[in-house]
């Protein structure tokens, strides 16, 4: 059975069944500012699961830019090159699944934290408070990382609906 790497989210359900602590290291950023612009956390469609999208850079779409002048074997004829040509198609299967934005802005799906229960659709703080955003803490040197709570949805406290009254018990019921 494997036990799962330090860099796998964290995802604890709480022993009431009430709450979800989910932690997520995120990819290759060191400072909040940098964090902040390239991290997307987002409750999934069916408040079953949590989606976490980091932001693509349009360097990475695109065959030409990644290898350059350096990895050519015809650098008179790029549209041609073997290597262009290879890592185009490549690149053109893998950048379907990427999610673009009207602001320009791309992103790719990182890691997808399927949940025990529904929750609400929003993140809440260590209080149970709803919250926009989720937390982000870094030590500058080494990594980042994100992390918040989430309420089931199943214990929310719903309005009784109507007051009935006791007619009989099943087993005084005639047959």
């Amino acid at each position: 059975m494997k036990k799962g790497s330090c860099h796998d989210p964290i995802n604890v359900v709480y022993p009431g069944k009430d709450r979800i602590f989910l932690m997520f290291p995120l990819v290759g950023e060191r400072h909040v500012e940098e964090v902040v612009g390239n991290t997307r956390i987002e409750i999934g469609d069916d408040r079953k699961s949590v989606k976490y999208y980091t932001r693509v850079s349009e360097v990475l779409l695109n065959a030409k830019k990644i290898i350059g002048g350096v990895g050519l074997i015809d650098p008179s004829n790029p549209e041609r090159d073997a290597n262009i040509l290879v890592l185009d198609a490549f690149l053109k299967k893998r950048n379907e699944s990427l999610k673009k934005e009207e602001d320009g802005n791309i992103w790719e799906l990182y890691s997808e934290v399927k949940l025990d229960f529904p929750v609400e659709p929003f993140f809440v703080d260590q209080n149970g408070k709803p919250m926009e955003n989720v937390y982000i803490d870094t030590n500058q040197e080494e990594m980042a990382w994100a992390f918040f709570w989430l309420k089931g949805s199943h214990t929310v406290k719903k309005k009784k609906q109507g007051s009935g009254s006791l007619v009989g018990y099943a087993k005084q019921a005639a047959l």
